[in-house]
């Protein structure tokens, strides 16, 4: 179910357009089962498959995310695969730059922000240096990186 709310996430926040005869296949191949998912897993790719497939989330007690949901998924994502991982400095702040940015379009629906303006701060205060032509020395690479890494566990335990 969780790749299931994956693939929502991305679609709501325009990280693809699903293809729901597709997503609706996997769904049943992962065990998810429902009268309307094996309806819009017959379908073609041509065929009009918003309408039963939202019919097929509602049958397993799901819905679409809003998008402070979807943006909020996404920027978990983006956490948790940096912190598996050694990120540089220049990789951490376009992660951190990747984690706030949605927050800014969705404001205004009332969902929050979820703690990540630091984040921003952190892009910001990485990108000045660049801006300036300078390039940052490795210690600040590896505080910006240790920084975002601080950050995304912070926001992953809140979020969680």
């Amino acid at each position: 179910m969780d790749v299931l709310r994956e693939q929502l996430a991305d679609a709501v926040v325009g990280h693809g357009h699903p293809d729901l005869p597709m997503v609706a296949a996997q769904a049943l191949a992962r065990g998810l089962d429902s009268p309307a998912l094996r309806e819009v897993a017959g379908l073609g790719r041509a065929d009009p498959a918003l309408e039963p497939f939202t019919a097929a989330l509602a049958e397993l007690g799901l819905a679409w995310p809003t998008e402070g949901e979807a943006h909020l998924a996404a920027a978990r994502r983006v956490c948790a695969g940096l912190l598996a991982g050694e990120p540089d400095g220049a990789r951490a702040a376009r992660a951190a730059e990747t984690v706030y940015d949605p927050p800014c379009r969705v404001a205004s629906l009332g969902e929050g922000d979820h703690g990540r303006l630091p984040f921003l701060h952190l892009f910001h205060d990485w990108d000045a240096d660049r801006g300036a032509g300078v390039e940052p020395a490795p210690e600040r690479g590896r505080a910006v990186a240790a920084r975002f890494r601080e950050l995304a566990r912070e926001l992953l335990e809140r979020t969680g």
